[in-house]
């Protein structure tokens, strides 16, 4: 029988390959495939150039990804002005090495590639970078920069910076374009002269809002920017306060609207304080748009006395200021009809015999201001004990403070409860809060009663401040005080240190602390001590 032809067909092909890679894989070294993982490395070379310009040391610093040492062979190649120079070094366990490269006299640059080549578990990595063999014996230096600028200024300000060569630098200063940076932003660019000088004039207009400004100059010498030294500059603003006081004619309670502006717009957060024959009265905080409400408290409301608002500032580039004054005396009662004439004589004929057979009522309460911030209110009785309530207020705004300690002596009482005292005592009282400077009160019981302290207690950035506020010159009025820096300025040498630390202390990063206000004040307290 003969039997069927048989033919290639598409799946016989694929089922033949398939069985010949299964014969092919399966009989392979295993060897062959394996994988092998090289680690990242990271090559880092610094230069130093000696100060007689002689030569350079390379340091060299290699590691993995993982930041560990890399032990490995390194070549750098040194590209001079004449000749190239060659060097091989070997980094220890620590990844380290240094190399010595002589430079002549007439290089300028040295043009240097670093590279190493790899082990069986790192990968290769290589480095560039270009030495400028003057950069090191260049400095430059911000000079002429004043403290402070006002806002409102009319001349423009001049800023000089100088370009000083080191004797071994190879380079002139002529013609070197150095520029001149606010905040980082570019004010202007001036070409240096023989004697390395570079000056430029900044219109007033760029200081057009007040705080802090970073001043810095930077030289450019063949591609790279050589940076001066930091001056800081306070640019000013005069500020004003506008206030409207408004009685309510069915309450009688003195209300105050107003608002602290600058020239750009209000001032928003600051401090308005009502005082009234140097005494603070209340106090409250500006809202975003800079305006401000608060209400007379009715104890203040004596007949002819008058009050003003008065802005003082915690920050150096506002100035204080003041409104007009007003007064707080309660409104004038209507004229009295002829018709009773005799009025007052039998009112005050009742008042009497009232007053003699209710001799054991409270009396009205006395108020007497122990030092500025601090009211006792003494409410008097003849039948009942002196007990003491201690209240204690944010002196910028007024608001009560919630967590606070009170000693008597050497003793904490309880805030929330009166504490019973002895007529004729005298008290020792320290209150303390956190984040605010504590403040030690002398009180005398006089007389049986209720009394009530009233302590206004100031955050130790207003403390410190208050501090150096107090040493100030004062010379130049309310409406343009100086700073902290041009106080210092004027100053005796024993003050200098003084305004340093209280400008450190009020206007630095960091809030300032306890330590910081015991260190201004003690400075404060020796300084005043060597001027006597």
């Amino acid at each position: 029988m003969q039997s069927a032809p048989r033919f290639v067909t598409l799946g016989r092909v694929r089922r033949a390959l398939f069985a010949w890679c299964v014969v092919v894989l399966c009989a392979s070294d295993a060897a062959a495939f394996t994988l092998r993982v090289l680690a990242p490395t990271e090559l880092r070379v610094a230069p130093s150039v000696r100060a007689d310009r002689s030569g350079v040391t390379f340091s060299v610093v290699l590691r993995d990804d993982q930041g560990a040492p890399v032990a490995g062979q390194v070549r750098l190649d040194v590209r001079r002005s004449s000749t190239n120079a060659q060097r091989a070094v070997t980094t220890d366990i620590a990844g380290r090495a240094a190399a010595d490269v002589a430079v002549e006299r007439d290089d300028r640059v040295l043009q240097v590639r670093a590279q190493f080549a790899g082990d069986a578990t790192h990968a290769p990595s290589s480095s560039e970078l270009s030495v400028d063999l003057d950069a090191p014996f260049v400095t430059v230096v911000l000079q002429s920069a004043p403290t402070a600028v006002d806002v409102e200024a009319r001349s423009a300000l001049e800023l000089v910076a100088s370009v000083e060569i080191g004797r071994v630098a190879l380079a002139s200063p002529v013609g070197w374009p150095v520029r001149f940076y606010m905040d980082d932003e570019p004010l202007g660019t001036a070409s240096a002269d023989a004697t390395g000088r570079a000056a430029i004039r900044v219109d007033p207009s760029r200081f057009s809002t007040p705080g802090v400004r970073t001043l810095r100059a930077a030289a450019q010498l063949r591609g790279s920017e050589l940076w001066s030294n930091e001056r800081r500059i306070v640019v000013r603003a005069l500020t004003s306060v506008v206030a409207t006081p408004a009685r309510d004619e069915r309450t009688g309670q003195l209300h105050v609207r107003g608002a602290v502006a600058w020239r750009g717009g209000g001032v928003a957060g600051a401090t308005v304080r009502v005082e009234s024959n140097q005494t603070l009265v209340t106090a409250a905080l500006t809202d975003g748009s800079g305006a401000f409400e608060l209400t007379i408290p009715p104890r203040s409301q004596l007949p002819g006395a008058r009050a003003r608002i008065v802005f003082v500032p915690t920050t150096p580039w506002l100035s204080g200021s003041e409104s007009a004054e007003f007064y707080l005396a309660p409104p004038a009662l209507p004229p009295v009809s002829w018709r009773f004439a005799l009025a007052p004589l039998a009112i005050g004929a009742l008042v009497f015999l009232l007053a003699r057979a209710r001799s054991n009522k409270p009396v009205a309460t006395d108020a007497q201001t122990l030092d500025e911030g601090v009211v006792l209110e003494e409410s008097a009785t003849s039948d009942e004990g002196s007990v003491l309530t201690v209240i204690v207020e944010d002196r910028s705004s007024g608001e009560p403070v919630a967590d606070f300690e009170v000693l008597v002596g050497d003793v904490v009482i309880d805030s929330a409860k009166p504490h019973p005292v002895s007529v004729g005592a005298k008290l020792s009282i320290t209150v303390r809060a956190a984040g605010y400077a504590s403040r030690d009160v002398s009180v005398v019981v006089r007389r049986s009663g209720a009394l009530r302290l009233r302590v206004a207690l100031s955050q130790w950035r207003e403390a410190v401040y208050g501090v150096g506020r107090a040493l100030m010159d004062a010379t130049s009025g309310p409406k343009a005080p100086p700073t902290l820096r041009e106080a210092s300025e004027q100053a005796t040498a024993a003050h200098k240190p003084v305004f340093a630390a209280v400008e450190e202390g009020a206007y630095g990063p960091d809030d300032p602390s306890e330590s910081t206000f015991d260190h201004v004040r003690d400075l404060a307290r020796s300084s005043k001590q060597r001027e006597h």
